[in-house]
């Protein structure tokens, strides 16, 4: 039989915490559902807890080399079979009766097509903090800030027809989840609950957080440029095929030296966050030599100071 939602978990190097991911879909009070995790060659023991579980809703993958996040999402999302369809960040957690309030939804405003709820952040200290409040209703691609992130949204399948998933320009970099958002909220309507529904971890060390190549640091501007040109004219570049000139848009941002330092100074604070201190002074030294006079940068190194005083206990 068809399920009525399907929930895909890409996952990579998780071990520590997809079972709790994997219990709270599971243990969901809507528990007509199928779970797809694809294991992207991760190196630790992320395959060997999913082999644990033998819920006969769980469908299992598992690349013999690493992919990326986008084309594992997208893969996942082609075996999919259910009426709707989601996804759960292998190291985030769902509370029990997210898809049971997201169904409802869809039974009060039947026109819909997508239905986002709220959540918060975890931190290591064990503190959640809590997404900012907004009022539950409509909500489209006109809105300047969406209120959810794309784990906490629940779309139907016809969607799937229109906004099959990342689009590939956004392979290795980040802003992947807001261009895939607008494009569904672009052609369909959405409604947002303000519900706390979704627990997001705080990972400063992921990869959407790393600046291995220049693409993590201007893909977000990219999408603002994407979103701008789609509201004024009703056309982007990736529409039109002209990838090559956001790509020279991303290049041209990253020769601006000013641009380059505050990317690295935002980066550091993440790592300062983290607990990950020398990573950060890494990062501030790089946003110095781009930028040596941007006075924020000598502020967060001050914040890095204090930070790793409160470590230290001193």
């Amino acid at each position: 039989m068809t399920p009525v939602v399907s929930v895909i978990m890409p996952a990579f190097n998780c071990g520590p915490f997809i079972a709790k991911a994997i219990d709270s879909i599971l243990h969901q009070t809507a528990s007509d559902l199928e779970l797809l995790i694809c294991d992207d060659a991760s190196t630790d023991n992320t395959w060997n807890v999913i082999e644990s579980f033998t819920d006969p809703r769980i469908r299992k993958f598992r690349h013999k080399s690493n992919v990326g996040l986008l084309k594992n999402f997208n893969f996942l999302l082609e075996q999919t079979k259910g009426s709707f369809v989601t996804c759960q960040d292998a190291d985030d957690w769902s509370e029990l009766t997210r898809l049971e309030e997201q169904l409802a939804v869809f039974k009060l405003h039947p026109e819909i097509h997508l239905a986002g709820c709220n959540g918060g952040f975890y931190y290591d200290d064990d503190t959640v903090r809590p997404c900012p409040s907004f009022e539950s209703g409509y909500v489209t691609a006109e809105r300047e800030v969406q209120p959810f992130i794309l784990p906490a949204i629940l779309y139907k399948r016809e969607v799937l027809a229109v906004v099959p998933g990342f689009h590939p320009y956004f392979d290795k970099a980040t802003s992947m989840d807001q261009y895939l958002i607008f494009n569904i909220l672009s052609a369909f309507k959405g409604y947002a609950i303000n519900r706390y529904l979704y627990t997001h971890r705080f990972n400063p060390g992921s990869s959407t957080r790393n600046l291995d190549n220049f693409r993590k640091a201007t893909a977000h501007e990219a999408y603002l440029l994407l979103r701008r040109q789609r509201l004024e004219t009703g056309s982007d570049w990736i529409m039109e095929g002209k990838e090559d000139k956001l790509l020279e848009f991303e290049h041209s941002l990253f020769r601006s030296r000013s641009f380059r330092a505050e990317k690295y100074r935002e980066y550091a604070v993440y790592r300062v966050d983290g607990g990950q201190i020398p990573e950060a002074l890494r990062l501030l030294f790089k946003a110095f030599v781009a930028n040596p006079v941007e006075l924020n940068i000598y502020r967060t190194a001050f914040y890095a100071f204090r930070k790793f005083l409160f470590q230290s206990g001193k």
